[in-house]
């Protein structure tokens, strides 16, 4: 049986924006025997994780309409690492990151792909579901590899994409047009 400190720092770090890459090597190995410690909703989802400190500050201005970019990553996720350390502060200084909301969905393990019920809330399935239909390159859905995003504006889906490969030549330039910041 885990150690109950040891899962509750496991909860710490996967619940905690920014601090989610900080023990990324050590996390899947303090989440071993930790599942039923982990910060759930009451539908089994991780609860996603918005902008805080000046991010926050520029969505609340933002209108209804803007769009918003979800982000699906896991401890266990080498990729999301290096999109974190090499993407992700370039990202948050861009002019369209001001124009958009971020939100990151949280799963326990990449076991399964990016489209497990644990990462997407209820009322974002329809998101998901749309995700899961756009086909890489090799004719696998996006969803079975990771990173991935999904832009989408209201109720309309407006890209999808995984990997770094995706955020490069998808997701960037999808966000660039949606928000006029190219």
């Amino acid at each position: 049986m885990a150690k109950p400190d040891r899962c509750l720092s496991a909860a710490k770090i996967l619940t905690r924006r920014g601090v989610l890459f900080t023990g990324a090597t050590a996390l899947p190995f303090m989440l071993a025997g930790c599942e039923s410690a982990l910060p759930r909703g009451q539908d089994g989802v991780f609860p996603p994780t918005y902008a805080d400190g000046d991010a926050a500050r520029f969505e609340a201005a933002l209108q209804p309409a803007a769009p918003a970019l979800y982000y699906v990553t896991a401890p266990d996720c080498t990729w999301c690492t290096w999109w974190h350390t090499s993407y992700q502060p370039g990202f948050e200084r861009s002019a369209a990151r001001s124009k958009l909301r971020f939100v990151t969905l949280h799963q326990s393990t990449l076991k399964g792909g990016t489209g497990k019920d644990e990462a997407w809330p209820l009322n974002l399935r329809w998101v998901r579901d749309r995700l899961q239909r756009d086909k890489r390159p090799d004719g696998k859905p996006v969803t079975s590899y990771s990173p991935a995003w999904a832009l989408v504006r209201g109720t309309d889906y407006l890209a999808g994409a995984s990997g770094i490969s995706g955020w490069e030549s998808v997701m960037w330039p999808a966000i660039q047009r949606e928000t006029g910041s190219t």
